[in-house]
């Protein structure tokens, strides 16, 4: 067996290892926990045939995990011009598309017509 010794001391608060001073368990992650269980209570309930009470709880699970990720709210409604845009420019190209393919038909027909 061989041990190494690591001189390297990490930089990185998320790596450190937990200690009995951490702020664990503190209640900062509220917020978390109560969306995931209002969601999970709503699994159940739409499961169990209580469809009112279970999209009422969904609803109310999906706002309070909005509130606990603000910042991938935020970046999320940030990016949403964009991806509008980009799905606006496919319309335009597949609504030219099928106009032309409405047009050869209409010219195909012609000639078979004739």
């Amino acid at each position: 067996m061989t041990v190494v010794q690591l001189s390297n001391s990490v930089d990185d608060p998320e790596l450190a290892p937990v200690t009995s001073e951490s702020t664990f368990g503190d209640g900062e992650d509220w917020l978390l926990y109560t969306a995931a269980g209002t969601l999970t209570a709503a699994g159940v309930l739409l499961v169990t045939g209580n469809r009112k009470a279970g999209l009422v709880a969904a609803a109310t699970g999906a706002a309070l995990a909005m509130l606990d990720q603000q910042e991938t709210v935020k970046a999320c409604w940030d990016a949403l011009p964009g991806y509008l845009s980009e799905i606006q420019d496919i319309l335009a190209r597949v609504q030219g598309t099928v106009e032309e393919i409405a047009a050869q038909g209409a010219k195909l027909r012609a000639t078979l017509g004739k």
